[in-house]
């Protein structure tokens, strides 16, 4: 069944919809120092379900953090990020990563996706972004089954960049 869940003004992931009033996050982009590829579905670099804890204390990355899960869960299916997000910039890059936390703190990913901005609505044709407006974007993550372990924790990580992967 699908079920959303929802990144909290705590930084944590909740199954109940934040109050309307939360607290934005923000970030800044540099593309001169982007966040790094670390493992995921690469060809020529790296590759595999690599631990990511060395991106997640950058200050250019919003980490949420589900609850110690005391039952385990199944996540099987395409995983879609839905984020409202504005921005100073004409167009940016949303990178969303999906990982499962091991009780001894390893954060392995699981699923991944990348979206640019001015591609949101449509590849073909690119439209800008208007700074300061918030837009409705989809990050496709793509397909994932996985079996989040009780004592585990589940993390999605938000930021603008995963490179070499994708440019910058």
């Amino acid at each position: 069944k699908e079920t959303s869940v929802y990144l909290t003004g705590d930084r944590r992931l909740s199954l109940e919809k934040p109050a309307a009033s939360a607290t934005p996050h923000e970030f800044t982009f540099d593309p001169a120092n982007p966040c790094p590829t670390i493992g995921g579905a690469n060809l020529t670099i790296d590759r595999g379900p690599m631990d990511q804890r060395k991106i997640e204390d950058r200050g250019d990355v919003l980490v949420f953090t589900s609850d110690v899960l005391d039952k385990p869960i199944e996540v099987t299916g395409r995983v879609l990020a839905k984020i409202f997000i504005s921005s100073s910039a004409i167009d940016t890059d949303l990178s969303v990563r999906l990982c499962d936390v091991y009780p001894d703190g390893r954060s392995m990913l699981i699923a991944e996706g990348m979206q640019r901005l001015r591609h949101r609505k449509a590849t073909a044709q690119p439209q800008p972004l208007t700074p300061g407006q918030i837009e409705e974007v989809t990050v496709d993550c793509w397909s994932t089954s996985q079996i989040f372990n009780t004592g585990h924790r589940i993390r999605v990580t938000i930021t603008s960049s995963n490179y070499p992967r994708f440019d910058v």
